[in-house]
């Protein structure tokens, strides 16, 4: 069956010229994810690509379309079309039942060879047109199995979002944490009127009144001139750690297919700090062992392609995987401690805090491509407190982490699984029954 017997390819939607609606740029496409944020509204002028809720969005323009940009629409609500960028191809299944089909058909391997080889146009600027596309053909399936192979591969993504969202509330707690503790000294603040319950002085971020009272006690009773908690004092991370950068691995070894080698990039931070495994480089070629990532090494970009700097900067843990190992590339710097007046999470924290953005945003070099380096990172201050309380905070932040952790590697795994299937669904290798 080709993909014309069920899919409208760019169909006609209703937006009036001059209405603002919700608006979707290239960069807000995912290249792994199911899902994407509607968040920007914009006036539509008469031209760019239109859609709804059930749509599914492929970015047609080279390197989009070959770094597996595309999503789902989702979250507009019923009645309401978006409008974005003139290089997406609108795929809307002609039966409703249909939609997450299309999705994965998007997302077909044998699909995105077959598009990319439709290419045309001058080098750097290639396009598919999507009326190359419409006469590909797949393994013949009633509708009734489309839904069914839909709804198998969907379950997969929702449960893989889930944690994504249940990891930026995970998030969201620990920065808020750190936060009340070392940028707005809360518990010291809360300590000044004369409060003694410990629930209280700790703002009720920790219920458990002998944990609460432990941590609490090792807070100052007061600030000092320079306003901070008395006893602590604001010094460079230079007296506390060491950044590295890492190897230029040869270009020649570099993949795209897998290997037991990952080239850390910085493609692989997330906007705000976080690691991103959805965009991957392979590497099989001779390195200096010294240069393979263990499990929670605490890295940091040093170069951005974007202008903004959208993630120079920024940190990430480095994930435990089953199966691969992870390079340590030239444009990464890596964190060594060297005392235990900091810790490996309050460092991270630091580096997703927007004091610091702001210091290494400043001190930024280059116009195209951003760098920092690691001189610029040292130099930034951080408030030092006792060993004693920043045990606390690592012990106390480690459960969030390693919870956050947890739905990192389950979402590897549920990863491989739908990326397994796909195929073997849609060539009907695997059948699946549909349902009365």
């Amino acid at each position: 069956m080709k993909l014309a017997d069920f899919i409208e390819f760019n169909p006609r939607t209703p937006i009036p010229r001059g209405t603002a609606a919700p608006f979707v740029d290239m960069a807000s496409l995912p290249t792994g994810d199911r899902y994407f944020p509607l968040q920007t509204v914009k006036e539509f002028k008469g031209s760019g690509s239109k859609f709804k809720d059930g749509d599914t969005l492929l970015a047609r323009i080279t390197p989009c379309l070959e770094n597996g940009k595309g999503g789902f629409v989702k979250g507009l609500g019923v009645g309401v079309f978006a409008h974005g960028s003139t290089e997406f191809i609108v795929l809307r299944a002609m039966a409703p039942t249909d939609a997450d089909f299309v999705f994965y058909i998007s997302k077909h391997p044998d699909f995105r060879k077959h598009a990319i080889k439709q290419m045309s146009g001058t080098s750097g600027r290639q396009r598919v047109a999507w009326q190359s596309l419409i006469e590909y053909e797949i393994h013949d399936l009633t509708q009734a199995e489309r839904e069914e192979i839909g709804l198998v591969l969907s379950v997969l993504d929702h449960k893989i979002e889930l944690n994504r969202r249940m990891n930026e509330t995970l998030e969201g707690m620990a920065q808020a944490i750190f936060r009340d503790w070392f940028v707005d000294f809360g518990p010291t603040h809360r300590k000044q009127p004369g409060t003694i319950d410990p629930t209280k002085i700790m703002g009720g971020l920790i219920q458990n009144e002998t944990k609460a009272k432990e941590i609490a006690d090792l807070f100052p009773d007061s600030l000092g001139d320079d306003g901070l908690p008395v006893g602590w004092e604001n010094r460079e991370l230079s007296h506390f750690i060491k950044i590295k950068h890492g190897y230029a691995f040869k270009g020649e070894f570099f993949r795209t297919e897998e290997s037991p080698y990952i080239l850390i990039t910085p493609g692989n931070f997330r906007i705000g700090g976080g690691f991103k495994s959805n965009k991957l480089k392979y590497y099989d070629g001779p390195f200096p062992k010294e240069y393979v990532l263990e499990k929670n090494d605490l890295v940091m970009t040093m170069t951005d392609l974007s202008k903004a700097g959208d993630t120079l900067g920024y940190p990430a843990f480095i994930p435990e995987s089953a199966k691969s190992f992870f390079l340590h590339n030239q444009r990464i710097g890596k964190v060594f401690i060297q005392s235990e007046q900091v810790g490996a999470i309050f460092l991270y924290q630091i580096f997703c805090s927007p004091e610091y953005r702001s210091h290494i945003l400043g001190g930024a070099t280059g116009s195209t491509v951003k760098h920092t380096s690691p001189t610029k990172i040292s130099s930034y201050a951080i408030p030092v407190c006792s060993v004693e309380l920043m045990k606390k905070f690592e012990e106390h932040s480690s459960i969030l982490r390693d919870r956050i952790s947890s739905n990192d590697l389950e979402n590897q795994a549920l990863t491989q699984i739908r990326d397994y299937l796909l195929p073997k669904l849609m060539s009907g290798e695997i059948r699946v029954e549909a349902r009365a």
